[in-house]
């Protein structure tokens, strides 16, 4: 067994290319080479933004021989009637290089086929990596690819070199006219030397020689104690991004921190401003003392050390310089106008040609977050004002000359402005107003913030569908499953006293105000936008640990038997009745209880709800006390349940336990109802009293959850 080393050596690769490629080359490679059956213990990949490596650890000496069993045609093809081979018979045994008479008949799929057994030899394997190498190398899809040479062989960028060694040998081949060799490049900022690789065991060894970490992990603790010791030296830290940092790894074989100063006159620029200039475009690191303030520093990291240093710095504080002056120059313009100007350039910015300019999205954002304000009820705590003048002002930056250099600033820019202007309960919110950037990443810290910000993502969900932007398959153009899993988020983590169905009412009810496309059945698209919020829902409910069926069971108990909505839940509410549920599912009495809710639909199902009036007690039979007794207990658990059913008070989970309890002390009396009492009567007024009857069971037992959704 020997070690194999794979390195294709190109021009600079952008440094996105670098981390799916690895994963690529990884799996490439372990799926080529089982398909060779060449035994080994392990691949692992390095690269830089110059090379991509593949290294193969124990690698045999040989593929494993392997008997295959080739099928033909059916068995009865072997003869003919004069007892010849058939010409398909000896058709396929030319084909596989036998005679006819060595033919055999196997089973295959239930019936028998002619059929051959050929043994596949062992092959070296420098002779099967010349073959698996250049499939490796054809195998890699990049983001864009270039083409350089005569053969139009594409590739993320042109390929230099290519190091290709089993053990001490070169496995030759030729791919996009480089031929494999041992040679790849020392560190280029050095000139780039040629090094000799001698075997795969010290190509790390030798490439650090020549300056190259080409261990990613090894370069970026190389890069972090490097920024470590360079902030002491400022007396200061450095504000170390996650994605920067990876960044500058694949940016750099050999890391070097240069330290520059940052004029003082960019510190009066809002810090977000200033590090937003240093990461993104310059890909420099914010250095800030230890209340986290921006200090008059930055460290940049140039690719291996040199005699210039100074002339190095030099040209990173200039081209610092030149991109914060024209930060200053957006900001101050900015700063002459009010944001009320902002926002009226809104109405030159278009949202949709059918719902109309970004003004009137503003305007909508207004008078919703003013209605969910106003929807919370006395028991919640909310600065309406704060809410009006944030919903109001929160596009208002779109139109700034600082988004429209920066726009991953767009919130934040219009919160600077809007403290700027004495509004700084208002501001925070409008920072905000886009969170949840990610999945789990935090919500508006206030619920001003989040009242704004979730009246902002259901306009623009109401509007996209109303629009017909809906997404479709794993379409998603416009990102409106993350616009209204965070709309879910909200609704749920910060308790928001509204129904989703209230929510989407209210939206289209504005939307439809502005709409100008074709008509179209608005209450339909409300509904399936309805369910695209249910099911964003529904996974944020299993992620907190609930079980499908409990879900759709909350959820199934805002309809009624025709799916009308009749009890608009909240999403805390719908939380607290899961939460209830998931406890009282553990009583095997209430499984009883469900079965027989079930059963009571079935019967509801086939025989209708009674007459339609309420239950009649003088219809009771006089033998039987089954239906009477029943009756009895059912008010008394009405009664019982009413407090916490009626939506006059908060709703909690134990308020919700306690009602689903209530409902296991009827499982005795329905046990008799069905043992003792025949529901489908000869006499159709006692028939349709009865129904009456279990209609009102299933009303009272499904007024926490559906429970025949229950699995």
């Amino acid at each position: 067994m020997k070690d194999a080393l794979l390195e294709i050596g190109t021009e600079n690769m952008p440094a996105r290319f670098i981390a799916p490629a690895l994963q690529q080359l990884e799996t490439l490679t372990v799926k080529l080479l089982d398909g060779e059956r060449l035994v080994h213990k392990g691949v692992k990949t390095y690269a830089t933004f110059r090379r991509l490596t593949v290294y193969i650890t124990a690698l045999e000496e040989k593929s494993e021989p392997m008997s295959e069993t080739l099928f033909g045609p059916p068995a009865r093809l072997l003869k003919d009637e004069s007892g010849n081979y058939t010409r398909q018979a000896d058709g396929f045994a030319r084909k596989n290089g036998v005679a006819p008479d060595k033919l055999l008949t196997l089973e295959k799929g239930g019936s028998m086929h002619l059929a051959v057994r050929k043994m596949i030899k062992s092959e070296p394997a420098v002779k099967i990596l010349s073959r698996v190498f250049p499939a490796v190398i054809k195998g890699l899809e990049f983001p864009k690819n270039m083409i350089w040479e005569d053969l139009r062989f594409p590739f993320a960028r042109p390929i230099r070199s290519i190091c290709a060694l089993y053990g001490p040998k070169v496995v030759p081949f030729e791919t996009a006219g480089v031929k494999s060799g041992r040679k790849t490049m020392a560190l280029w900022a050095l000139g780039g030397g040629a090094l000799s690789i001698t075997e795969p065991e010290s190509y790390v060894a030798q490439l650090r020689g020549g300056l190259v970490l080409a261990d990613w992990t090894e370069r970026k603790m190389a890069l972090l104690n490097a920024l470590s010791r360079t902030s002491q030296m400022l007396e200061s830290r450095v504000e170390l991004d996650e994605a920067l940092v990876s960044e500058t790894v694949n940016m750099t074989e050999n890391p070097v921190p240069v330290a520059g100063t940052l004029a003082k006159e960019f510190l009066r620029l809002p810090q977000e401003l200033v590090t937003t200039v240093l990461k993104k475009q310059l890909k420099f690191f914010p250095v800030l003392n230890d209340s986290g303030e921006l200090m008059p520093s930055f460290i940049a990291v140039r690719d291996g050390v040199s005699d210039n240093s100074a002339e190095v710095r030099t040209g990173y504080e200039a081209v610092m310089t030149a991109r914060l002056s024209d930060a200053v120059f957006f900001f101050d313009n900015d700063r002459k106008k009010p944001l009320e100007a902002f926002r009226n350039k809104l109405s030159e910015v278009l949202f949709h040609e059918r719902v109309g300019s970004m003004l009137k999205k503003s305007a909508r954002t207004e008078k919703l977050a003013l209605w969910i304000a106003g929807s919370a009820g006395s028991g919640v705590t909310l600065d309406q004002d704060s809410v009006r003048v944030a919903a109001r002002y929160a596009y208002a930056d779109l139109t700034c000359g600082v988004v429209g250099e920066f726009p991953e600033l767009q919130g934040y820019m219009g919160g600077e402005y809007l403290h700027a202007s004495g509004e700084s309960g208002a501001a925070m919110s409008v920072r905000e107003f886009y969170y949840p950037l990610t999945a789990k990443s935090s919500l508006p810290m206030t619920l001003e913030g989040a009242v704004v910000s979730l009246a902002g993502k259901i306009d623009t969900l109401a509007a996209a569908f109303a629009s017909g932007m809906i997404p479709t398959g794993s379409e998603d153009p416009h990102a409106l499953r993350r616009q209204a899993f965070g709309a879910a988020r909200i609704l749920l983590e910060k308790n928001v006293p509204v129904s989703v169905s209230q929510l989407l009412e209210k939206a289209f009810e504005l939307v439809r105000a502005d709409y100008n496309g074709p008509d179209q059945d608005f209450a339909a698209v409300r509904a399936q936008l309805e369910e695209f919020m249910r099911q964003r829902a529904e996974t944020l409910f299993e992620e907190k640990g609930f079980r499908f069926d409990e879900i759709r069971a909350v959820f199934a108990a805002q309809y009624d038997e025709h799916g009308n909505a009749v009890r608009g839940m909240s999403f805390s509410e719908i939380y607290h009745r899961l939460v209830a549920l998931a406890n009282v599912r553990k009583d095997p009495d209430f499984e009883a209880i469900a079965v027989s809710f079930k059963r009571v639909g079935n019967i509801l199902k086939k025989n209708g709800r009674g007459a339609g009036g309420g239950v009649d007690e003088s219809l009771f039979s006089a033998e039987e006390t089954a239906e009477k007794e029943l009756y009895a207990r059912l008010v008394t658990v009405k009664g019982a349940m009413r407090p916490f059913v009626s939506g006059a008070g908060a709703p909690t989970a134990d308020g919700f336990e306690a009602v689903l309890r209530e409902m296991v002390t009827l499982k005795p009396f329905v046990d008799k109802f069905f043992d003792d009492v025949m529901v489908i009567a000869r006499d159709e007024t006692v028939r349709n009293n009865r129904l009456a009857l279990l209609n009102e069971l299933y009303m009272l037992l499904s007024s926490v959850a559906d429970l025949e959704k229950l699995q």
